[in-house]
């Protein structure tokens, strides 16, 4: 029996030394991965619960009941509650626990029952192992079969681990309901010593199994940052080639000075050619330097409109070329950011041809707008004579008019005449008078 006794202490005592040691464990995982990754801290208060139901069943002889039996198996129950939390937050499952915490609750009024009320070291073992069961099963379900298929391989070890752990407690739980009941805890045959040093391998599997899960998802990352910075690099280094060529080839002026003073930090071929200063000269120079700017309060406007939106865009002014001649530009500003150094970007280009097509332009419509004004003036002249010409018309027309109708009213005068000098000549020669009207004979 002393045997036995000293067995179950020593396999107690192990217990607490290799939890503490997995608290450590993962407490160093916690502090190296919290940042990126969730549910890591849930992971290592289960530890520490672990660490500390393992002190309390260890010192069941030298505290009392209540704080062994029922505080360390309600923090077993607990670390394993807060273990599937924690690992539904890694794995991106986030499901509320009213099920579980219900059963939580319930398995702690049980302890308490078989504690206090009818002690029954078989009751609570059975109560101790179908929680086990319940949350270590739901554990290894989660990691196995509900967490993303990419995710899966790096899960699968620790999801085979709490699924022999789930199977343990529940074989435990059928051979505590087949044996006979006893009341010491230290008392245990093989059986039960035999699963005790079975949670203890578990657990330090456990954590080690968690600890390479949670470096294979920081090397991942490592590897997706490595990537992704190396695309960004590249991208970067295309898109700053790109910009060379442009920068270089441009037919525009370009000028990279500083935010703070104005200097000339970067000028393309075109401004040497624009403005007559060689890159050389320029360089290291502002604006006022090299007098580019004819009229100063277009640079102030300019630099007024860059300090308060940030760019400043369509910007006409004159500037002046180092033989002193002059030209119309128009410029495109904006603050940028290169090596966290405010800049100013600025874009010049000649007008001066754009002007004179304006120019042209302006005379041509002026011209257009002249001989518009004289075609309406014609069309008015035009429509005055056609108008006149319209009015004569119709009086001819009228008179004409008048005439037919006079000429018709005429002749039918002079056909009664003639008729009636024919009467009366024929009275004339019925009397045996001569012919009065000479004109009235037939035709």
């Amino acid at each position: 029996m002393t045997t036995g006794l000293l067995d179950m202490r020593t396999i107690m005592l192990s217990a607490v030394v290799s939890t503490a040691i997995c608290a450590m464990v993962m407490a160093l995982l916690w502090a190296q991965g919290r940042h990126r990754l969730r549910g890591l801290g849930f992971w290592m208060a289960q530890f520490v619960l672990q660490f500390v139901s393992s002190a309390l069943f260890a010192a069941r002889d030298h505290i009392p009941d209540a704080l062994s039996i029922l505080g360390g198996n309600a923090l077993a129950m607990a670390a394993a509650f807060l273990l599937y939390i924690g690992l539904q937050r890694y794995a991106g499952h986030f499901a509320r626990q009213w099920f579980n915490g219900l059963y939580f609750a319930a398995a702690i009024v049980a302890h308490a029952y078989f504690t206090f009320v009818r002690p029954d070291l078989g009751a609570r073992t059975v109560n101790l192992s179908l929680a086990l069961f319940v949350y270590c099963s739901q554990c290894a379900d989660l990691l196995l079969r509900r967490v993303e298929r990419a995710m899966r391989r790096e899960t699968r070890s620790a999801g085979l681990i709490l699924m022999v752990f789930a199977l343990i407690s529940l074989v435990r739980v059928v051979f505590t309901l087949r044996a006979s009941p006893s009341e010491s805890m230290l008392a245990f045959g093989l059986r039960d010593t035999s699963v005790v040093l079975a949670y203890q391998m578990l657990n330090i599997a456990l954590t080690f199994a968690l600890f390479l899960m949670v470096n294979r998802r920081l090397w991942a990352d490592l590897e997706r940052d490595i990537r992704e910075r190396l695309a960004a690099e590249a991208a970067r280094r295309i898109s700053d080639e790109k910009f060379a060529v442009v920068f270089r080839n441009l037919p525009d002026a370009i000028l990279l000075t500083a935010m703070e003073d104005g200097r000339i930090l970067e000028a393309n071929e075109a401004f040497s050619r624009m403005s007559g200063y060689a890159k050389e000269d320029a360089a290291g120079k502002t604006t006022l330097d090299l007098a580019f700017w004819k009229s100063g309060a277009d640079r102030e406007h300019m630099v007024k409109e860059l300090e308060q939106k940030g760019s400043a865009r369509h910007f006409e002014a004159v500037f002046r070329r180092r033989s002193g001649g002059c030209f119309p530009g128009q410029c495109f500003a904006e603050v940028i950011r290169i090596d966290d150094v405010p800049c100013v970007l600025m874009v010049v280009r000649d007008i001066t041809e754009q002007k004179r097509v304006e120019q042209q332009i302006e005379a041509s419509a002026s011209e257009a707008k002249r001989l518009l004004q004289e075609a309406e003036e014609s069309r008015r002249t035009l429509l005055s004579v056609v108008e006149d010409q319209q009015i004569a018309e119709a009086a001819i027309q009228q008179q004409l008019n008048e005439l037919r109708r006079w000429q018709t009213v005429t002749l039918g005068r002079e056909d009664r005449i003639l008729e009636l000098k024919r009467e009366v000549n024929e009275l004339a020669a019925k009397l045996g008078e001569k012919s009065r009207y000479e004109s009235a004979g037939e035709g």
